[in-house]
């Protein structure tokens, strides 16, 4: 039995008929292009989604290797202030000729255990340590230390210098100093003994800058 739909279709006429299917084939079609296209849409998002992904990964394992870069880096850099440091030591230690410690690259003074005074520091030292805090040479070259430094300064000097004439050994440690603004810069001090006549009279300091 024929529902009213069909009986209704049958009575139009061959055109109408023909009409009537070439539309619900289009609209078939269009539905189905539609279901395609939405499919086709949530791919691309998800494969874009996988590439944004993707190159997060690669940027963060990029910046976990330039990471690890820059701290084999720092740490080469650090060895090789440690050698030049080494052969400042046996320069001044051994050589009967005084090297010409202003064309060392690195801050170096020499503090007189006797006078209790820096009495000599070179160009690195003047440049890199004490212009930041607004002082030359000769606001510090035969004055205590008290009358030049920050108290904090002046503590981490004498133990430094203490420990030094008490045994003998060298002295190395991560020291701050504060510019001119009181900004805080950090250190790697080595402080040795300097003999004379058998005795230990001076501190050679040497320092090189790190991060903190």
């Amino acid at each position: 039995m024929k529902t009213r739909v069909e009986v209704w279709f049958l009575k139009l006429s061959k055109t109408w008929q023909s009409i009537i299917r070439s539309v619900i084939i289009v609209t078939i079609l269009t539905s189905l292009f539609q279901v395609a296209n939405n499919a086709h849409k949530d791919y691309l998002i998800v494969k874009k989604e996988e590439i944004i992904t993707s190159k997060t990964e690669e940027i963060s394992r990029l910046n976990l290797l330039l990471k690890e870069k820059d701290i084999v880096i720092e740490q080469l850099q650090i060895q090789k202030m440690e050698l030049q440091i080494e052969l400042i030591k046996c320069q001044n230690n051994y050589s009967t000729i005084q090297a010409n410690l202003d064309d060392i690259p690195l801050p170096f003074w020499i503090y007189d255990t006797f006078t209790g005074t820096i009495t000599y520091l070179n160009q690195a030292y003047e440049r890199d340590v004490l212009k930041p805090m607004g002082l030359t040479k000769f606001d510090v070259i035969g004055k205590r230390l008290e009358d030049v430094f920050k108290p904090e300064t002046v503590e981490n000097f004498k133990k430094g210098n203490k420990y030094v004439i008490d045994t003998g050994d060298d002295f190395v440690k991560v020291e701050r100093s504060f510019t001119k603004k009181n900004q805080v810069v950090y250190w790697r001090v080595t402080k040795y003994a300097i003999y004379q006549y058998g005795k230990r009279r001076y501190i050679g300091g040497i320092a090189f800058k790190i991060k903190k």
